[in-house]
């Protein structure tokens, strides 16, 4: 075997398995985009805009709830969802999902359900994703940063 090939072969190899090393990520910034105009897709509040907030999920267990007073009547995007908690995952590895609701008087109106966060191998730090699909709500833009 040729030397030069052996030594290219293990450069290459170590370069991938560097690339797909998983990241422990931050969650530093959500932000609801472009969402459908209050009532035109669904029921939501009939006098005013809806009263958003979110909810995470690691690995199926419930991390954080932003306020659910911070967005009300809300009727033009962006929505900025505060996070004042440590919203940390390994990038690969940990299931991460997102729900939204609408805060009503008797019950609380699922906007948004499982919506999967997946920024895969992020290189550069921060890193922003969109995510849209046939289905949600809007736009979603998440902001991550790599801790480690």
């Amino acid at each position: 075997m040729n030397i030069n090939y052996f030594i290219f072969m293990l450069i290459i190899i170590s370069g991938c398995s560097k690339e797909q090393t998983p990241h422990k990520l931050k969650i530093t910034a959500i932000e609801l985009n472009k969402f459908i105009n209050p009532n035109e897709f669904i029921l939501w509040d009939s006098l005013d805009g809806p009263d958003i907030y979110i909810s995470i999920y690691l690995n199926k267990s419930k991390i954080f709830t932003s306020n659910r007073t911070e967005n009300e009547n809300i009727l033009a995007s962006p929505i900025n969802f505060n996070l004042d908690s440590n919203i940390i995952f390994r990038s690969n590895i940990d299931d991460i999902f997102l729900n939204a609701y609408d805060a009503d008087t008797i019950i609380d109106q699922i906007m948004e359900e499982n919506l999967t966060l997946t920024p895969g191998f992020i290189n550069k730090s921060p890193y922003s994703e969109r995510i849209s699909c046939n289905f949600c709500i809007g736009e979603w833009r998440i902001t991550y940063e790599i801790i480690e």
